[in-house]
């Protein structure tokens, strides 16, 4: 079929058909969900599934075995990042627990998929000066990202962006604020 839904429909042994599954998934990964629980537990096939479907969702139907698997995960999130595609690790965790929010290589990852990868970080990643500048790199804009901003030269490198979300200690410090707000006058109201 044109959506690989008919799968829905099909024999148990076509549904073990590792041919018919690809040729399936390659038009809609979410056919995944109709394939044997073998081949939901098959690197390749999931792979093609969740880099067919938009936010990887094809995810939720990997076995256990592989949506705990590290390797996929980077695999899918590199793709995403080559293909231009802002994946969203929330997919994952929801299904492999959120182990993966505390693996930096993971979330750098992420983040070059897609900035909004950052909400889903753990607390100490989101403190951590690469993983906020890498955040900053990928979209300066984004306004979730300077919240966990500690370091002055991080805002001073950035215009004074967002200082709304700079910490209080940075708006107490009268140079820094000098600064601010002689460079924009609208920094004045914080």
């Amino acid at each position: 079929t044109k959506n690989g839904n008919a799968l829905r429909l099909a024999s148990q042994e076509l549904k073990n058909d590792r041919d018919l599954i690809l040729a399936a998934i390659t038009k809609n990964g979410n056919a995944l969900q109709f394939a044997s629980s073998e081949l939901q537990n098959d690197s390749k096939i999931v792979f093609a599934a969740v880099t067919q479907t938009p936010n990887g969702n094809a995810f939720k139907y990997v076995s256990d075995r592989l949506q705990n698997d590290r390797e996929i995960l980077l695999n899918v999130l590199v793709d995403a990042t080559l293909k231009n595609i802002p994946y969203s690790i929330s997919y994952y965790n929801y299904i492999a627990n959120t182990k993966f929010c505390d693996d930096k290589e993971v979330v750098l990852k992420a983040i070059s998929a897609s900035v909004n990868n950052f909400k889903y970080a753990s607390s100490r990643l989101k403190d951590d000066r690469e993983v906020v500048l890498a955040a900053l790199k990928k979209d300066i804009y984004f306004p979730f990202v300077y919240a966990y901003i500690k370091d002055r030269e991080i805002f001073i490198a950035n215009n004074y962006e967002h200082l709304e979300y700079a910490p209080s200690d940075l708006r107490a410090d009268s140079k820094f604020m000098y600064k601010a707000i002689t460079g924009d006058g609208y920094n004045l109201k914080y």
